[in-house]
């Protein structure tokens, strides 16, 4: 009974995390200035918030897209990670080899004008996960020499490599990692007015780019926080009972 109180206490944490994360986002939603897409580019700062926080929303104009090195998708922003894996001894060690971020020049237009878009540090985006393996040197790619390939679009993770004066053993496997923002027909977008009148990523949080409209996002991450507040609590409380419920009959028994 004590193991199971643990791990109920666990779950119920976890989801009190996940609750309180979603919480302070729906927050952010609701107190962050929102405006028309072409009030931001003419007035910029004056209708953003005094850290200069603002939102809109608005149908997307790419011109472009980038196009994602693993897989070849076409998408408004990528993000790509190459890992190492290695066991020494009974440790088990990891190396980040490569990593990159990418977004496609963008605005978003609500029919006001549009606004520019800079997403390429990233953020709080619906991406979609397009690749994801994990696979060492194997009798293939070492026919065809070169390093490990992965996909089909000659994406290729050189071995032997020497990471912060580490050199990477022949045993390691490489996780390749794909995530992609896929185009959409609109989004919402939450950040920091630029310099330029662009919005980008704030310095105290992330660049918000959702597929939804405001008013839904809002009540969805306000609905999804509760649930996990709620059901967090309730799971936490009854891994406690039980987790002290297991400590006393382990006392009386002992």
């Amino acid at each position: 009974m004590t193991i199971i109180g643990i791990i109920f206490l666990f779950i119920g944490v976890l989801a009190l995390a996940g609750g309180a994360l979603q919480k302070y986002r729906s927050g952010r939603i609701a107190k962050t200035p929102f405006a028309k897409t072409g009030d931001v580019t003419s007035q910029g700062a004056a209708v953003a918030s005094d850290k200069g926080a603002i939102s809109t929303e608005g149908r997307v104009v790419a011109p472009q897209l980038v196009t994602a090195p693993v897989t070849q998708t076409e998408c408004l922003f990528y993000e790509y990670k190459v890992v190492a894996k290695w066991k020494s001894g009974d440790q088990r060690k990891s190396k980040l080899l490569q990593e990159g971020k990418v977004a496609a020049p963008f605005s978003l237009d609500d029919g006001s004008g549009p606004v520019r878009i800079e997403a390429g540090k990233g953020g709080d985006f619906e991406l979609k996960r397009t690749f994801h393996q994990t696979k060492g040197k194997g009798i293939v790619d070492a026919f065809k020499g070169g390093g490990i390939h992965f996909g089909d679009h000659g994406f290729t993770v050189g071995t032997g490599q020497i990471v912060d004066r580490v050199r990477i053993p022949d045993s390691a496997r490489y996780e390749v990692t794909e995530r992609c923002l896929m185009p959409a027909d609109q989004l919402y977008a939450l950040g920091k007015v630029t310099e330029h009148n662009a919005i980008g990523s704030p310095s105290w949080a992330s660049l918000m780019l959702q597929p939804r409209q405001r008013d839904e996002l809002l009540a969805g991450t306000t609905k999804f926080a509760n649930r996990l507040l709620a059901g967090g609590g309730g799971v936490s409380a009854l891994g406690t009972l039980l987790l002290v419920v297991g400590v006393i009959i382990q006392a009386v028994a002992g």
